[in-house]
């Protein structure tokens, strides 16, 4: 199988050239958390949770989103 080329093998340079080509300013990151990583872990939690009833767990969920959200300081 021949190897892929990737946007990190081209000198600066040739990047900005293909970037500009396509139409885009800067490369996009490799995304760390991709969305199996999501599907995953939604998976998880709600295998952990899969004794309740529907209504049970969406009131636990939306606690946990409460207990998640960040609070800054100097808002309410």
């Amino acid at each position: 199988m021949p190897k892929t080329l990737t946007m990190e093998d081209f000198p600066p340079e040739v990047q900005k050239k293909l970037l500009a080509a396509a139409g885009k300013t800067r490369m996009s990151r490799p995304r760390q958390f991709t969305g199996e990583h999501v599907r995953t872990h939604a998976l998880r939690v709600l295998n952990t949770i899969a004794g309740l009833k529907q209504s049970e767990r969406a009131r636990v969920l939306a606690h946990a989103t409460k207990l998640n959200a960040v609070k800054v300081k100097g808002e309410q």
